[in-house]
């Protein structure tokens, strides 16, 4: 079978889809570092983006509602995304979504995972960095009655 690079680009592109909707929160960003890392002719991306278009062009057309807000979606730089594993950005995906968070509360977090140094956080130590800003106060250990964050 001969290789179809825009087949390729298609399968790249649902893969990436795939594990966005599965909780990874940086799949969609990571798919532009997928596409330009590997040697696809222009012509073949535009043909595979021109068929997505076509394919969802009758389902925006039947679900467009315009008097319904816009909701914004925060992009993370290339150094926030690196303090963050996929996992703990999907967490905060899903609190934002559900309006647990805001748009300040969602930067007092990426600012303070920013100055935890070079150790990337994970799903726990985001978890324990919502319930700061949210509630105020650091976590305790229940038994202990001390902080149960591995942040400081």
């Amino acid at each position: 079978m001969a290789h179809d690079p825009v087949r390729e680009i298609l399968e790249l592109i649902t893969q990436q889809f795939r594990s966005f909707i599965e909780g990874d929160g940086l799949a969609l960003e990571e798919l532009t570092d997928l596409l330009t890392s590997r040697d696809y002719e222009s012509k073949d991306l535009c043909a595979a983006f021109e068929l997505i278009v076509q394919l969802l062009e009758p389902v925006a057309e039947e679900s467009f509602q315009p008097d319904l807000p816009q909701s914004r979606n925060r992009v993370l730089n290339h150094q926030e995304r690196t303090n963050l594993t996929p996992q703990a950005y999907g967490y905060l995906l899903r609190l934002k979504e559900n309006g647990s968070l805001n748009d300040e509360h969602l930067e007092i977090i990426l600012e303070r995972a920013g100055a935890q140094g070079a150790r990337r956080l994970d799903l726990q130590d985001i978890e324990d960095l919502a319930s700061w800003v949210l509630f105020g106060s650091e976590p305790e250990d229940p038994g202990t009655g001390r902080s149960r964050t591995r942040l400081h």
